[in-house]
């Protein structure tokens, strides 16, 4: 026990939520139970989501929404404390790890890219899922038309390609992956377009456009009969984003009954 802790007591997480105190809860970041750093990441964790609904509800102009998550909040300030988070994913303790990808999985900082690439390797399979969403984040950031160049996205591949099979996360994890353009992504995408969700098949159909392969073409030419007509849309303008003399013959006909 610290000398500090001796005098005062072990930090109480539950009052520094309740004031609001951010620099008291990444002050508990650092330590030296495990506990208090487990709690404190946990409530910063829970805050990170409170910040990103208050962001969204305001930009979707709902007063209500937006004075709810406000009042959530209190007094906390100058949110999101980035760097003590970054710190916390090299935590020795697995729970603070897991908290702390989770916190910057909501809040979607630049600055957190490189240590959640390096969380892709963790031990951990919650911190690499966590770690996989922030980077998701990330891109969503950037215009959804500009495609990512930088050749060290492609290491988000693989653990997407893993993902792309959780309910909760296909759809976000279809679009990052035609996002990036890696070809590896072609094969699960093209399986997506027969997965039960329309959303999913739509968004697959408009990655598979965008990675550009023409391995594609045939499915995409089979989606053209899907019995959503967003589906069949997006099928049929990722088939002319990649072209070719087959899915040029296979618009043409889809054109033809679309009049």
């Amino acid at each position: 026990m610290g000398l500090f802790e001796m005098l005062f007591g072990r930090p109480n997480i539950e009052k520094l939520k309740e004031k609001g105190d951010l620099e008291g809860l990444v002050k508990a970041l650092r330590h030296n139970r495990v506990v208090v750093r487990q709690r404190a990441a946990s409530e910063l964790s829970n805050i990170s989501a409170l910040v990103r609904n208050l962001r969204a509800a305001v930009s979707l102009e709902s007063w209500i929404a937006a004075k709810g998550y406000a009042e959530s909040l209190g007094t906390i300030r100058d949110f999101p404390p980035v760097e003590p988070l970054i710190t916390a994913l090299k935590d020795a303790d697995t729970e603070v790890r897991r908290q702390a990808a989770s916190a910057l999985s909501y809040i979607r900082d630049s600055r957190a890219v490189g240590p959640l690439f390096a969380a892709l390797k963790d031990d951990d399979k919650f911190v690499r899922e966590y770690a996989v969403r922030g980077l998701v984040g990330v891109l969503r950031l950037e215009d959804q038309f500009v495609l990512v160049q930088d050749a060290a996205w492609g290491a988000l591949v693989e653990p997407l390609i893993i993902m792309l099979k959780e309910p909760s996360e296909c759809v976000s994890v279809a679009w990052a992956l035609g996002k990036i353009r890696d070809p590896k992504g072609v094969d699960p995408l093209v399986v997506a377009l027969s997965d039960q969700s329309y959303v999913l098949r739509k968004v697959a159909a408009e990655a598979l456009g965008t990675i550009g392969e023409r391995r594609a073409v045939e499915p995409l030419i089979a989606a053209l009969n899907d019995e959503y007509r967003d589906v069949r849309d997006s099928a049929a303008e990722a088939l002319g984003r990649i072209g070719g003399p087959e899915a040029e013959r296979a618009l043409a006909e889809y054109r033809a009954h679309q009049k």
